[in-house]
């Protein structure tokens, strides 16, 4: 009886541990997740800054998106490249203004413009908010690991369940295994670079099994100036 006695207690004590430790490994992801969050939601507070995110194929380029993004006064300057095919590319880049949208089509040398009550103002949101999507992304967390990064910031690496969402007209589905990497800083707070990695299921149609998204921002709080080019001035207004 005492040594039934003995093994109860230990393996009460056992179980406490465990359902401890359990506890505890689930408030740290917590307070990681609400790191990261901060971070996020800090960078969107900068003054300006420059980003760059690009989206591989395979470790194929299949999208590159730049852009300089500053608050007083607003203006938002983006440019993208997409690959249509091996040999030519898609290009435009779009000029946020206060209360006009200006977009400029490089392959035709085109200008339109339009206000932000346009279906064609929706579509182009997404360009300017970098953030949103990986804000989204987070309700996705599975676990999280972290590692200091000196005095200059954190990295974290999130194991994410599979999810289904879109980021600039690429839709991300059929996912298999998932892992977003982030790296925070210190001063000024926010984001120094994010990247998601995604294996997807295998399908017969689809020409490509992995993802990789990747956006970096620089120039962080130190305004570059974005100027409308004189060209813009002859722009047609687009009627959607």
């Amino acid at each position: 009886m005492a040594t039934l006695l003995k093994y109860s207690s230990i393996l009460g004590i056992w179980v406490g541990l465990f359902y401890l430790s359990f506890t505890m490994f689930s408030s740290r992801d917590e307070e990681d997740l609400l790191r990261i969050q901060k971070a996020l939601t800090s960078s969107q507070a900068w003054r300006s800054y420059s980003s760059t995110q690009t989206v591989e194929f395979d470790n194929k380029e299949e999208l590159r998106i730049r852009s300089i993004s500053q608050q007083d006064p607003y203006s938002v300057w983006v440019t993208s490249k997409a690959k249509l095919t091996d040999t030519e590319d898609f290009q435009f880049e779009v000029y946020f203004q206060p209360e006009v949208i200006y977009v400029h089509t490089l392959n035709s040398n085109t200008w339109n413009k339009t206000d932000y009550t346009s279906s064609v103002a929706g579509e182009l949101q997404g360009l300017k908010d970098p953030f949103s999507f990986w804000l989204r992304l987070l309700k996705s967390a599975h676990t999280i690991e972290k590692r200091e990064d000196g005095n200059r910031g954190s990295y974290f690496s999130v194991k994410l369940k599979p999810f289904r969402d879109e980021v600039h007209g690429i839709r991300f589905e059929d996912v298999e295994t998932a892992v977003m990497h982030v790296w925070t800083r210190n001063e000024p707070v926010g984001i120094q670079k994010m990247e998601l990695n995604m294996r997807l299921k295998p399908n017969i149609i689809r020409r490509y099994d992995q993802i990789t998204y990747r956006i970096q921002f620089s120039d962080i709080n130190q305004s570059k100036g974005i100027t409308l080019p004189q060209e813009a001035k002859s722009a047609q207004k687009i009627n959607k």
